[in-house]
């Protein structure tokens, strides 16, 4: 648990394998992935090169729970 996977579902490889408490809603953005937390945030998260960019987002108002919908 509190861990944030993707995965390549032609090879099966692991691509991103990040720590993040209580990870539950995931939607896709340009270039990366939006992940709520049953502890209010929402983080992206990209895999470019090799490597993992992350970082907390900044939106307004209140808190997020463990649920997405479109809008």
């Amino acid at each position: 648990g509190n861990r944030f996977f993707v995965w390549d579902l032609d090879t099966a490889d692991t691509l991103v394998d990040a720590p993040m408490a209580d990870c539950a809603g995931v939607g896709v953005v340009d270039d990366g992935f939006a992940v709520t937390s049953g502890q209010g945030r929402c983080r992206y998260f990209a895999h470019r090169d090799g490597k993992l960019q992350s970082r907390w987002l900044d939106l307004p108002g209140g808190w997020w729970d463990n649920h997405l919908r479109l809008g």
